[in-house]
């Protein structure tokens, strides 16, 4: 109640940081910046507005935030960061909702002309035995359509996440995606969906084994326009990875990794 108001900022840098946009390895890049209020409605509605990390997904592109060294194929499937506005609130102490208005499905354009926008939402169960989030987007994709012919353009993204802790030492997840893209002046159109399941198993208080297995597929429409009758797409991933805490906020891995096309 003394203090509602606040902010949040992510830096990064790195091989990660360049592919989110980041100009160069050495370049520090802002992943996530916005500003918050807890509105003091019903047990408390938050607002955040400025450049927010997706909701949806089992996985984040920080190295502390998953068990594994390299990000899954299904990671690929959703949106990361978007640039917007999102409402968030608890019913229960189990149950809450989110809700958002942002400017793209995928492309973070920061500052944007066009009136069309992306709407998300997502439910979220916490219990005893699992926790479950179920959440979607839908609204323009610039990426997914031709220049200048976005009118009707649109993308979605339904997103399922189904995580448990079975006992003190072993802990699963697993994410389901569906893609779908289409619409008038569409270049890139149909679908694609991709399921991962991962768990660590703790082997003592300071080391553990992750697996985690994949798979994507996606129709060569939506993959690639400029090749007729080639094949749809499919990806099968196998990842294994040993981690090592070696000090307070300090964790090695190893990680060996297969997929096949």
């Amino acid at each position: 109640d003394e203090s509602r108001g606040g902010f949040h900022v992510d830096l990064a840098a790195g091989s990660m940081a360049e592919a989110q946009g980041a100009s160069g390895d050495d370049t520090p890049f802002v992943y996530s910046g916005y500003v918050s209020y807890l509105a003091p409605v019903g047990n408390g509605i938050q607002v955040d507005a400025g450049k927010l990390p997706t909701p949806l997904g089992a996985e984040v592109i920080q190295a502390g935030g998953t068990y594994f060294v390299t990000i899954g194929n299904v990671f690929g499937l959703q949106p990361v960061v978007s640039t917007g506005v999102v409402a968030s609130t608890q019913i229960t102490d189990e149950i809450g909702f989110l809700f958002g208005v942002v400017n793209d499905v995928y492309s973070d354009t920061m500052v944007a002309q066009a009136q069309d926008k992306a709407y998300y939402g997502q439910f979220q169960y916490s219990g005893d035995m699992f926790n479950l989030n179920v959440g979607g987007i839908i609204g323009q994709d610039a990426a997914a359509c031709a220049a200048g012919q976005s009118a009707g353009c649109q993308t979605s993204v339904v997103d399922v996440v189904l995580s448990a802790d079975p006992t003190e030492n072993l802990s699963v997840w697993a994410n389901f995606d569906w893609v779908h893209s289409g619409g008038q002046g569409t270049d890139n159109h149909g679908d694609a969906m991709g399921i991962s399941v991962a768990g660590r198993l703790g082997i003592s208080e300071t080391m553990g084994v992750a697996s985690r297995v994949e798979y994507v597929w996606a129709e060569d429409s939506l993959v690639d326009n400029t090749t007729a009758g080639t094949d749809d797409s499919e990806v099968v991933s196998l990842t294994t990875t040993l981690d090592k805490t070696l000090a307070e906020g300090l964790v090695a891995k190893l990680e060996l990794r297969w997929d096949t096309q």
